[in-house]
């Protein structure tokens, strides 16, 4: 059976947890943010009009940016990810 999408999820959800990053909306120190929330922590007109909002950011103390996770089923094309 091929991966989906949500599988991908599951997965990075635990790595991040399991290396100590914070996930949890009702933690003050939450370091990741999803495509859902990503607007908490930034504050950019052209990112609020796109359709196309990264599914994970890391950030610092600071709540800077550190990283973007996309998440993809298994199988399928990153190029389009990457524009």
């Amino acid at each position: 059976m091929p991966e989906v999408e949500q599988n991908t999820r599951y997965s990075i959800d635990t790595i991040l947890k399991n290396e100590g990053w914070i996930l949890d909306n009702k933690n003050k120190n939450k370091n990741v943010f999803f495509e859902t929330d990503i607007f908490h922590i930034i504050h950019c007109e052209a990112l609020k009009k796109s359709k196309l909002r990264p599914d994970y950011v890391l950030v610092d103390a600071t709540k800077a940016p550190l990283a973007v996770i996309e998440a993809k089923a298994s199988g399928k094309n990153l190029d389009h990810a990457l524009e």
